[in-house]
């Protein structure tokens, strides 16, 4: 939906009006159904308030989802196990744009790690902008033996600045390598301005 900077006296057309200005404010619906029934054909973005709910909704290209704190905001599941992880290595990317400065809580989790090779200690990362970019949270290092299973979690609630972001969960072990495995999960949730 784009923007436009009106200028004296023009004139506004009926789609003028519906792509600058109808699909561009919080409309407010009694229920969830009386929204439905009034747009029927959501752009991505839009937004809305339901007052029965007390719950502002955006339309996220698919579905009327609810926004604000809590709210997730991207993630990406393991649908196969990762391996080879010895040097710092991305295994789970999520990327998003932020308008404005917000609090995310970015949470790696749900999945467990083995070994191959020697026993050793492995340990693994969320950064924001890649491999390289700024940590943001680490588990401890674990010692494991091969073949044990550890447990792959680490998370941190913080401030971010506006614009976009590329969040990746990596792996790195001392010795040998080791593998991440299916279902492990690394999601973004809206923790609030």
């Amino acid at each position: 939906m784009p923007y436009k900077v009106w200028a004296v006296g023009e004139e506004v057309l009926a789609a003028d009006f519906n792509d600058f200005l109808q699909e561009q404010v919080v409309a407010v619906f009694a229920t969830t159904a009386a929204r439905d029934a009034a747009i029927l054909a959501p752009n991505e973005g839009q937004q809305c308030y339901v007052t029965a709910t007390k719950t502002r909704y955006v339309y996220n290209g698919a579905a009327w989802v609810t926004s604000g704190p809590g709210q997730l905001m991207g993630q990406t599941t393991l649908a196969a196990a990762v391996s080879g992880l010895a040097a710092e290595a991305v295994f789970a990317t999520v990327a998003l744009t932020l308008p404005a400065a917000r609090t995310l809580r970015v949470v790696l989790c749900s999945g467990f790690a083995t070994r191959s090779g020697a026993a050793g200690v492995s340990r693994v990362r969320i950064r924001d902008g890649g491999l390289t970019g700024t940590e943001i949270a680490q588990s401890p290092w674990n010692s494991t033996i091969v073949g044990e299973l550890f447990p792959v979690a680490c998370e941190n609630t913080r401030q971010f600045a506006g614009g976009a972001h590329t969040f990746v969960a990596t792996g790195a072990a001392d010795t040998n390598s080791f593998t991440v495995g299916i279902g492990t999960q690394l999601a973004v949730f809206d923790a609030g301005p």
